[in-house]
């Protein structure tokens, strides 16, 4: 992922984030549904044993203590190829981040081959989380994880020490929620225009009910629209929809199409705005 990519990524996120920061108790931030989760996977890595970079594609599910921040890997998964399990403990630091650290001793040195024995390795991976885009399904969990500082593992042996550079690596996580099934206009009261900004409101549903903190479920509508919805809103846990308050900008007449999407699943809306003689006439 390129600089700038990452930037307009994280730009365009900044409402959403503020939106689920207000939400209160209805939905936990992404570190938070992280910790909660229960599996995690490497979507992708890059590493560097002092050979060049190497990419792996990521690796299967990984089953991860729930309610806390530990969990393991494969160093395969990571594309590193020596047979040991990496043991990473997570913490939260001030800046809001997961600090994984590695320490992991071998009481009786690992054979890599060749004559040589690992004893140790020790590390620390510095994370942003961050929700999923609505347009990804979520069989997995609702945060991405991705490589916020610069990060590396030290092995450890009978050689003395290798840095292994992380250069890149995302992790999947969080708590798996169910896709959007519909994005619907509830009333079949006309939508009129009024000399002051007017607000009508529009509903959500999921294919089942939201688990754990609650599902969000990103909204847009297009640049200069008469019409406009928030950024997100959050289905509340063990329900299955959400209201959605839409803005109709003064004297706005015409149609606008919204868009919702959660899980992998988009749905749009056409909302018709109609002059206000019309509502005054019925």
């Amino acid at each position: 992922m390129t600089g700038l990519y990452r930037c307009m990524r994280i730009k365009r996120l900044i409402p959403f984030l503020a939106l689920l920061a207000t939400a209160g108790a209805a939905h936990a931030t992404p570190v938070d549904d992280f910790k909660t989760g229960t599996a995690v996977q490497v979507e992708s890595a890059t590493v560097d044993v002092g050979n060049g970079p190497r990419t792996t594609s990521g690796s299967g599910l990984i089953s991860k203590q729930g309610g806390t921040f530990a969990f393991a890997l494969r160093a395969a998964d990571l594309g590193v190829e020596l047979p040991i399990t990496i043991n990473l403990r997570g913490s939260v630091t001030t800046g809001g981040w997961i600090q994984l650290d590695i320490d992991d001793t071998y009481a009786t040195p690992i054979d890599l081959g060749g004559g040589h024995r690992l004893s140790r390795v020790t590390g620390r991976l510095t994370m942003r989380a961050l929700p999923r885009d609505g347009s990804e399904r979520h069989d997995v969990g609702n945060v991405r994880l991705q490589l916020a500082a610069a990060s590396s593992l030290v092995a450890y042996g009978d050689w003395g020490s290798v840095t292994i550079a992380i250069n890149k690596l995302q992790l999947l996580g969080g708590v798996p929620q169910p896709p959007l099934t519909s994005f619907v206009n509830p009333s079949t009261e006309l939508i009129c225009s009024g000399r002051a900004p007017t607000y009508h409101t529009l509903a959500v549903w999921l294919a089942d009910a939201a688990t754990a903190s609650g599902a969000s479920v990103e909204l847009d509508s297009p640049q200069g629209a008469g019409v406009r919805v928030p950024p997100a809103v959050v289905v509340r846990p063990g329900t299955r929809t959400s209201n959605v308050r839409a803005r109709i900008e003064p004297s706005f007449v015409g149609r606008v199409r919204l868009t919702a999407s959660a899980g992998g699943i988009a749905r749009s809306l056409d909302v018709t705005v109609n002059p206000a003689g019309d509502c005054e006439r019925r």
